[in-house]
C-alpha cells in the first residue's frame, strides 16, 4: 500500500463519493490510499459489496423501478435506479459504465448520457475543493 503519491511525494488518500441528482452525497468513502484503483476500493467498499450481492436490493436500500418524470401513469414503461460510474468499476447490476473499444452510434450517444451523470459528482468534488481552498466564499461558513 503507497500513502505517497510517486511523482509529488504527497500523501494521497482516495475520495469516493455518490450524489443524486440534487448533488447531494448519498455515500463517501474516504482514507483508502492513493496506490489503490477506484475498482479495487469500490469492491471492498459497504455500497459497493451490497450492489453486487443484490443484498441491498433485497433489504429495500435501492427504490423499486418508477415511471419517468412527466409519466406517472407509466405508459413508457419503469426505469431502475443506478449508480453511474467509469471505466474504473465493474458492471454489476445497478451500477452503469460506459461501453469501451469500438462503439456504435447508439453506444456513444449512452455514453454521452453517462458522461454528463457523471458529471453531477464532478461538480460535487469541484465545490469541495474550492470550499477547502476558501472556507469563507462557501455556502455554508
Amino acid at each position: 500500500r503507497q500513502l505517497h503519491d510517486k511523482l509529488s511525494c504527497w500523501p494521497s488518500v482516495v475520495l469516493l463519493a455518490v450524489c443524486d441528482a440534487d448533488y447531494v452525497i448519498r455515500h463517501f468513502n474516504v482514507g483508502s490510499f492513493g496506490g489503490r484503483s477506484d475498482g479495487g476500493i469500490w469492491s471492498e467498499d459497504r455500497l459497493g459489496r451490497g450492489l453486487a450481492s443484490g443484498e441491498l436490493r433485497e433489504q429495500g436500500f435501492i427504490p423499486a423501478a418508477e415511471p419517468l418524470p412527466g409519466d406517472e401513469e407509466g405508459r413508457l414503461g419503469t426505469v431502475n435506479h443506478y449508480v453511474v460510474g467509469d471505466d474504473a468499476f465493474k458492471l454489476l447490476p445497478h451500477c452503469m459504465k460506459p461501453y469501451s473499444g469500438k462503439v456504435s452510434k447508439t453506444m456513444r450517444t449512452t455514453n454521452y448520457r453517462l458522461s454528463r451523470g457523471r458529471m453531477t459528482i464532478e461538480c460535487v468534488f469541484g465545490h469541495f475543493v474550492t470550499t477547502l481552498e476558501n472556507p469563507k466564499s462557501s455556502d455554508y461558513g
